[in-house]
């Protein structure tokens, strides 16, 4: 039961760590009105693959992604996996700084950006050498604390809501046209550390259903959240949204000054098991792949290289530049893996049989 619930809840703080981030922001600017139209399609194409990818790991229980491709030859596994690995390394690398950024304005506007991002580093380092089971354990026990805050923190926004501006419900499919609306598809790829779970727990289809439903509403909730409260128009000129939402909420009865502060306290810790996340995944994949290497020294090196590489990601252009030359990428992951283990795992199992 708890392995599950677990797995569960670390599926749903992974995509949430990301859609409170910059999810809002790309979709608001991608187009003028109806923002559930591009959310829903892009949920449903999420959906397709997600599926995809539960059913090629069921044909093989206690199995991983790697496994199940490695005896259809070593040169499949490095065509899906090595891309995957770099594309967990980027989320990792646009997460640490947009993050750093985002703890400046908020918390630390006079410590440096660079001592933040090493802080970041350390604790997901630390998280990754624990290993998954840890983080899958650990994300529980979190979970239990900060989702009901963060359920709560949004929730207080409602008082503010004017329901007129969540109208028109339609602005055709101009969208398709916005390099905005590409760019948030940097969310919807966090589904692929699924891959490497099978090793650890079973993955039940049900548990990642019913996750993948709760994940949707908020995160339509998310998006309509500064519509309902500034308008379209103004909504799409904000940096963070979801913030920008927050503080406009006084409860004077708060301990805190900001409602902000609280929720921004509950996703960081969510943030930070993402990154672990991402950087055991790399050291987990090198290790199937590269065995010399061992995957303790690989995540301290994909950890070195996060702080090196937020180093020369200076500013919030930056991170939007990383975000468009990683898109390609993170397109054919979050396709060619999903088919591509599907496919190889029907046909082991009818040549098995």
């Amino acid at each position: 039961m708890i392995k599950p619930l677990s797995l569960a809840v670390t599926f749903i703080y992974i995509h949430l760590s990301m859609s409170f981030f910059l999810f809002p922001e790309f979709l608001l600017t991608s187009t003028d009105a109806g923002f559930w139209q591009p959310l829903v399609i892009n949920a449903l194409l999420q959906l397709a693959f997600l599926l995809l990818l539960l059913i090629g790991l069921r044909k093989f229980p206690n199995r991983d992604a790697i496994e199940i491709v490695n005896p259809m030859g070593k040169l499949w596994s490095l065509i899906l996996f090595v891309p995957l690995a770099i594309q967990f390394f980027f989320c990792a690398l646009i997460m640490v700084r947009g993050h750093s950024e985002l703890v400046s304005m908020i918390f630390l506007p006079l410590t440096p950006v660079w001592l933040i991002t090493l802080l970041f580093v350390i604790i997901a380092l630390y998280g990754a050498l624990c290993g998954l089971k840890t983080i899958l354990r650990t994300s529980l026990v979190i979970s239990a604390f900060c989702l009901p805050i963060i359920c709560f923190s949004l929730l207080t926004t409602a008082k503010l809501f004017d329901i007129d501006n969540f109208f028109p419900l339609s602005d055709g499919f101009s969208f398709v046209f916005n390099r905005s609306y590409y760019r948030t598809f940097t969310l919807y790829t966090g589904f692929l550390f699924l891959c490497f779970v099978p090793t650890v727990t079973h993955v039940r289809i049900r548990w990642i259903a019913v996750a993948w439903g709760g994940f949707v509403v908020v995160l339509l909730f998310s998006v309509y959240m500064p519509v309902l409260i500034y308008g379209s128009e103004s909504a799409a000129t904000l940096r963070f949204p979801v913030i920008a939402a927050m503080d406009s909420v006084e409860l004077p009865w708060l301990i805190f000054d900001r409602i902000t502060m609280i929720y921004s306290i509950c996703t960081m810790i969510f943030v930070f098991l993402y990154i672990s996340v991402m950087v055991w995944a790399v050291g987990y994949i090198s290790d199937k792949l590269a065995p010399r290497i061992p995957k303790r020294m690989m995540i301290i090196l994909t950890s070195a290289a996060l702080f090196i590489g937020a180093h020369f990601v200076k500013t919030w252009h930056n991170v939007e530049q990383l975000i468009d030359w990683t898109q390609p990428l993170r397109l054919y992951s979050m396709t060619a893996i999903p088919l591509g283990i599907f496919i190889i795992a029907t046909l082991r199992k009818g040549n098995e049989t």
